[in-house]
């Protein structure tokens, strides 16, 4: 028994670290995603201020590049929902690991006991032979 909670408690301490990277991960990218939704939105406009004599050409780069930031929008919010799966994730770990660790802790002074009930009877048996 001691040994399937140590390799629970094991496989959840791999979850729980797994987890967090996952969450460490998906943090970079958000952030990643708007600096490059706001870097697209910026040259955009500094593009459609410099170049007024190209409207046409310069409307029709910025519709594309603001269909890339709807995209990285879009990316963005897939990823807070991402990052809040795998925070709840991290918590439900967490509290299995500890609910592990306790249960490991109770079978250890189970076992202690068991020992010690084990070298008392023994006694008993040699000092009444």
């Amino acid at each position: 028994e001691i040994d399937r909670l140590q390799v629970a408690y094991v496989a959840c301490n791999e979850r729980l670290a797994a987890a967090f990277e996952e969450m460490t991960n998906n943090e970079t990218l958000i952030g990643r995603f708007k600096e490059s939704s706001d870097d697209a939105v910026q040259v955009s406009k500094d593009a459609a201020e410099s170049a007024r004599g190209h409207n046409i050409e310069l409307s029709s780069r910025l519709a594309a590049l603001e269909g890339e930031r709807d995209q990285l929008d879009a990316l963005r919010s897939e990823l807070e929902l991402t990052l809040e799966d795998t925070t709840q994730a991290l918590v439900q770990v967490t509290e299995e690991r500890d609910v592990a660790s306790l249960a490991y802790r109770e079978l250890e002074l189970q076992l202690s006991q068991t020992k010690k009930d084990l070298a008392n009877a023994t006694a008993e048996r040699d000092a009444t032979n």
